[in-house]
């Protein structure tokens, strides 16, 4: 059976959900659930958006630590210097950085966009040997082929970043779409892991996920009932369930439909007393 890592990021996305902020404590009970129920990495938080924000990821991933859990704390900031300091500086390993591409930019100026981010990722790299780095290059649904291609090209041949994760962030395309961009960004990708992570604003994010994964991604990006911004991303119960009938093992205890439900229900109480309406 195949295995893929997943990444949970039902609190960092969840952020994103109109009127949602989750204390400290909340975060710490999401973070156990996803550890009970056998998820691989939490996306814990943006450190980068405010000292106190820094702070509960950098608790949080040293609760982790303490505890002997195996599930991985990461956080998400911008590729650029600044932010990779901050990041380092919470004592994750699991650093995710996202580059926007501007669909229309010429070619020669994306290695100049690249070559801006090898002094970062030097930086991470010394500071934190063994760091797994992901990068999210933003929009694959808007960014032409080529550019692509040329990133992915770039990034094999400066040994950059461990993971590719490509957000179908505008949430704009159909599973077929998806299957044929992942499938081809998955031939070049070489050593890099493909990550998928697919917006909802059609209503094809879960569906999405899977064709990505069945075309060669090797990471998936899900949160609980989908929460994340505007209308969310991939339901993490719904893909894994989905995944496990076809052969593919996310280690998330799917079959746990007690537990699942004690922490789908725990997220939807926190959404329903902060905005007045439910995720389930």
């Amino acid at each position: 059976m195949r295995q893929i890592t997943l990444i949970d990021q039902t609190i960092r996305e969840g952020m994103q959900f109109q009127g949602v902020m989750f204390s400290y404590d909340q975060r710490l009970k999401m973070l156990e659930f996803q550890e009970a129920l056998g998820v691989d990495v939490c996306q814990a938080g943006y450190p980068s958006a405010h000292p106190e924000e820094a702070a509960m990821v950098k608790a949080l991933a040293g609760h982790a630590r303490q505890h002997g859990f195996t599930i991985r704390v990461a956080a998400l900031g911008r590729a650029f210097l600044p932010d990779a300091k901050i990041l380092v500086d919470t004592g994750i390993t699991d650093i995710h950085f996202h580059l926007h591409l501007p669909p229309d930019a010429p070619l020669p100026s994306l290695e100049n966009t690249f070559s801006h981010l090898v002094p970062v990722i030097d930086f991470v790299r010394t500071a934190r040997p063994d760091a797994v780095i992901s990068l999210a290059v933003l929009d694959m649904g808007k960014t032409p082929l080529p550019q692509l291609e040329a990133a992915i090209r770039f990034l094999n041949r400066h040994h950059l970043v461990d993971i590719l994760s490509l957000p179908d962030t505008s949430g704009i395309m159909a599973p077929n779409q998806v299957m044929d961009r992942i499938g081809h960004a998955a031939a070049l990708a070489k050593d890099m892991a493909v990550s998928i992570h697919c917006h909802n604003d059609l209503g094809m994010a879960s569906a999405n996920c899977v064709m990505g994964v069945l075309a060669g991604a090797r990471m998936l990006e899900v949160s609980v009932a989908g929460i994340g911004e505007r209308n969310g991303i991939g339901d993490l119960y719904l893909t894994a369930r989905i995944l496990a009938d076809q052969g593919i093992e996310t280690g998330f205890s799917h079959d746990r439909i007690d537990q699942v439900k004690k922490y789908y229900g725990f997220v939807d109480d926190i959404v329903r007393e902060q905005t007045g309406q439910g995720l389930i």
